[in-house]
């Protein structure tokens, strides 16, 4: 569970990223630390998580690193407390968090049975886009919800420069344009 502040003035939606500790242990001894922090590295869960709102509503989200972490609490009347962890960073949309206020989330292993991504030659596609990576490395990006289509992403434009650093002059020639020579694709 972690909460999300906003110190402005008026309601706010912004797209949060956060660490959160999906698993901790606390260690007595250097040792344990050092060999439970092993095992977290070895053992890390690589399935998907789910955030939860405040009413249990469950938002989409995106790990964007997991790793094992050492940390340490610092309780008021005794010496500090290490732990080894299990630590992923989150992304998320929290919206409409109300003006100088919070809302809090929770982050769960997903229980919900989740479309995963169909990936083909050259096609990436899930439940919201589909992807289509051509020849040239553009891509073409459809979006299913508003039914657009987004041709030839990602172009890539190279000139040279002759100038200085207050001006921008040309070289003679062609400027080098991605989709005219065939990209190199991994999926």
């Amino acid at each position: 569970v972690f909460c999300v502040l906003n110190t402005m003035a008026g309601k706010r939606s912004k797209l949060v990223t956060a660490e959160v500790d999906v698993k901790r242990h606390y260690a007595k001894s250097g040792r344990e630390l050092h060999e439970k922090l092993k095992e977290f590295d070895s053992s890390l869960y690589m399935g998907e998580y789910e955030i939860l709102d405040e009413n249990g509503n469950i938002l989409p989200c995106q790990v964007v690193d997991r790793r094992s972490a050492f940390g340490y609490d610092l309780p008021k009347r005794t010496f500090r407390k290490p732990y080894a962890a299990e630590r992923i960073k989150i992304s998320f949309l929290a919206e409409d968090v109300p003006n100088a206020g919070y809302k809090v989330y929770g982050v769960r292993k997903a229980t919900s049975a989740q479309q995963k991504p169909t990936v083909e030659k050259n096609v990436l596609e899930n439940k919201y886009i589909r992807a289509e990576i051509n020849a040239g490395g553009t891509i073409n990006l459809f979006d299913k919800s508003s039914g657009r289509t987004y041709r030839e992403l990602l172009r890539f434009e190279d000139t040279g420069d002759c100038g200085h650093e207050y001006t921008y002059a040309p070289t003679k020639g062609e400027p080098i344009l991605s989709g005219k020579v065939p990209a190199i694709i991994e999926l």
